[in-house]
């Protein structure tokens, strides 16, 4: 009887030992995946509003300032603060809230002085270098971070295209017939790579809230 009462003891005490271990790693999991989640919000955040300023100055720039999404980007922008960051405000020459009024005042400002757009590639360090843990993602959010991804290539694709027609438009043995074609190809992909933000944005806007219900 002594010996049916110790095995029993011993099998109850290796069941909750086995019990705890699987709770301690499903603590570790959600703690693990609660970190990823806030940090690649963060990320996801700062791409969106940079996004947002070259959104903007596309349409600026491409004479697109009637956009019926200007101001939705605006809002997102003023939230941000963007008018005042120094480094922005620099390359875009944007110095001011945007809203109904100073639309028409920055498109005039930047009319006609071949003001850069400053564009650039985007990289995504964390969530590249964390790719592995976009598992512990919902399905739907998983394929909504893969598609970023892609819009985020595509971007960084026609930025590339955009400089070397940039590059070349300066090249003084160009003819002037070539220039021009040249100067059409840019604002060309000025608008591709705003229609490439602003698909980024309108993925992040959702995608982000929703990451606050993940883990």
């Amino acid at each position: 009887m002594d010996y049916i009462i110790t095995f029993l003891a011993i099998l109850f005490g290796w069941a909750l030992g086995l019990i705890q271990m699987k709770l301690t790693d499903k603590r570790r999991h959600q703690s693990a995946c609660k970190a990823f989640v806030n940090l690649l919000k963060n990320e996801l955040y700062e791409i969106q509003v940079q996004m947002t300023g070259v959104v903007i100055l596309s349409m600026f720039d491409t004479g697109d300032v009637k956009n019926k999404n200007m101001m939705k980007y605006a809002e997102i922008f003023n939230a941000y603060k963007g008018y005042e960051n120094s480094k922005f405000a620099n390359f875009s020459g944007i110095t001011r809230k945007i809203d109904s009024k100073s639309i028409e005042i920055i498109a005039e400002e930047r009319k006609g002085k071949h003001i850069s757009c400053g564009l650039k590639s985007y990289t995504t360090p964390f969530l590249r270098s964390h790719l592995h843990q976009v598992s512990c993602l919902s399905t739907m959010h998983q394929q909504g971070v893969f598609k970023f991804l892609l819009y985020i290539d595509q971007y960084n694709q026609e930025v590339e295209r955009y400089w070397v027609d940039m590059d070349m438009s300066f090249n003084p043995s160009i003819v002037e017939c070539n220039r021009k074609l040249l100067v059409g190809n840019i604002q060309t992909h000025l608008k591709t790579v705003g229609n490439i933000g602003q698909q980024i944005i309108d993925l992040t806007i959702p995608l982000i809230q929703e990451l606050e219900n993940e883990c």
